[in-house]
């Protein structure tokens, strides 16, 4: 199982190449390497007779009424026997119910929290090449070096249509000046912004919390953490600075072992990066990314006060986040309870919307008040939940130091994924939810399974598929051998 989940992983990275494209689907090497990981955990199952163990808290619950209400959200496409929304719903459908699969297996499987430290360790070490390479791109889109730009293969990513040119998609990163944003190997600056939070946060969290680093060497963290910090200036991405000071406050109240002292030393450390990092860009692009994100808050403050055109950043996104979030609401209003339907947000004859621009609205829109409170109530239990763990500290000799320091960053993960769901973006059919909160789920299953005296024990066969078929074949030899 390590190396599958090490495999997905690093797959994660890479939605923008596909092997195959079918029917307007970009299929990734994510996709093929979550099947085998489906059949494994079939295998191990079925073939194995592997139990599952799994207690039935509200987060759990709230996945499972998640599922429900996607299968229910088809009912305004049956009903209206458009041949090409039923197409579409069961495309989208197909695909929610394969990624949201991924938690719902770290629910009831065993996964330990040395195999989710290992595959952690994986993302910080590919963070900082990603990282660097992001930081290489912002010279090399300025005098036009090698690798400035990548092109992606998938046509997922050229819209609904499915309509590339040959030369494919491009990443986009809006220009300021001499100044590009930087995207590394992601398709776009928020998605490499909102990425870095993750990094900060297990890079950061394990020592605030002393606990056990996932490094052992002081010295590669300090490196990983100032690419990283360096890297999240060179995003320009609201998501980025916004998720940075979410996780900077929440450990400031959450943490209330952090003496004053240290945030002051923390806070220091992060201002000189920021200005080294920016005094650099400026010395190559000539344009300070600290005064570019000056102008676009004050524009962002200053809305619907002033000349828009005038005072707001070129590329803007919020405005339009807006409109989509209102249109969304709209949506929903025509269908109530069960929702227009999984990915049909476009297909509405009202508002000009392709996409909600929040996953909590598009759960609105596309799944009703059945999808909108399940996916409420998800995140809403894995806070509760995840916060417990903070305040208790978890210190037991019935936990591994990789068990605590999970429970330990866990928390941190469902405040990004907070950030990206619900303020910044739609992922609620995305890899960048559902496999983060995997972890979570998987590290919340393994705390209930150690302390829980409710916890279910369910075996899909009463006999292992192996020995049934191990008893069936010597039958089989026992009566050839008769014959003879």
């Amino acid at each position: 199982m390590q190396i599958l989940l090490y495999l997905i992983f690093i797959t994660y990275f890479l939605p923008g190449f596909s092997l195959l494209n079918f029917s307007g689907y970009g299929i990734t090497p994510l996709d093929i390497v979550t099947l085998i990981f489906y059949f494994y955990i079939l295998k191990k199952v079925l073939w194995d007779g592997i139990e599952l163990k799994f207690t039935l808290n509200p987060a759990l619950l709230a996945l499972i009424a998640l599922f429900a209400a996607a299968l229910l959200s088809s009912f305004n496409p049956l009903t209206s026997g458009a041949p090409k929304m039923i197409l579409q719903y069961l495309k989208t459908s197909i695909h929610f119910f394969y990624l949201v699969g991924f938690s719902f297996i770290a629910c009831v499987y065993p996964i330990d929290a040395k195999k989710w430290t290992n595959v952690i360790k994986l993302w910080l070490i590919l963070a900082f090449i990603i990282n660097i390479f992001g930081i290489y791109q912002i010279v090399a889109r300025a005098y036009e070096l090698p690798l400035a730009w990548i092109q992606f293969n998938n046509v997922s990513l050229a819209g609904r249509d499915g309509v590339m040119d040959e030369a494919g998609v491009n990443q986009l990163s809006l220009r300021y000046g001499d100044f590009f944003r930087a995207t590394s190997i992601f398709s776009e600056p928020s998605a490499l912004g909102a990425f870095n939070i993750f990094i900060l946060s297990f890079l950061v969290l394990p020592i605030i919390q002393k606990r056990v680093a996932f490094f052992k060497s002081r010295f590669v963290i300090i490196i990983f953490i100032i690419a990283s910090i360096a890297c999240l200036l060179l995003t320009f991405s609201m998501t980025g600075a916004i998720g940075f000071f979410m996780l900077f406050a929440s450990v400031v109240v959450f943490e209330k072992f952090m003496r004053l002292k240290t945030i002051i030393k923390t806070s220091i450390v992060v201002i000189l990066i920021v200005i080294i990092a920016d005094t650099s860009v400026s010395t190559y692009t000539h344009l300070s990314v600290i005064e570019l994100f000056q102008r676009r808050i004050t524009g962002l403050m200053n809305y619907g006060t002033r000349d828009v055109e005038k005072d707001v950043t070129p590329g803007e996104s919020a405005y339009s986040r807006i409109t989509s979030g209102t249109n969304s609401v709209k949506i929903w209003q025509d269908y109530p309870i069960t929702g227009i339907g999984l990915g049909l947000t476009s297909s509405n004859k009202k508002y000009e919307i392709g996409f909600s621009d929040f996953s909590v609205l598009a759960a609105l829109a596309e799944m009703g008040l059945i999808g909108f409170i399940s996916f409420n109530v998800m995140f809403l239990a894995l806070f509760v939940i995840c916060l417990r763990f903070i305040r208790t500290r978890a210190k037991s000799n019935n936990f591994s130091n990789d068990q605590q320091r999970m429970m330990g960053i866990i928390f941190y993960i469902m405040l990004v994924e907070f950030l990206i769901n619900f303020i910044s973006g739609n992922n609620i059919i995305g890899i960048g939810l559902w496999i983060p909160v995997a972890i979570v789920f998987s590290t919340v299953n393994n705390f209930y399974i150690g302390t829980s005296d409710n916890v279910r024990t369910i075996s899909l066969v009463k006999v292992p598929l192996k020995y049934t078929f191990a008893k069936n074949l010597a039958k089989y030899y026992e009566s050839k051998n008769d014959k003879t």
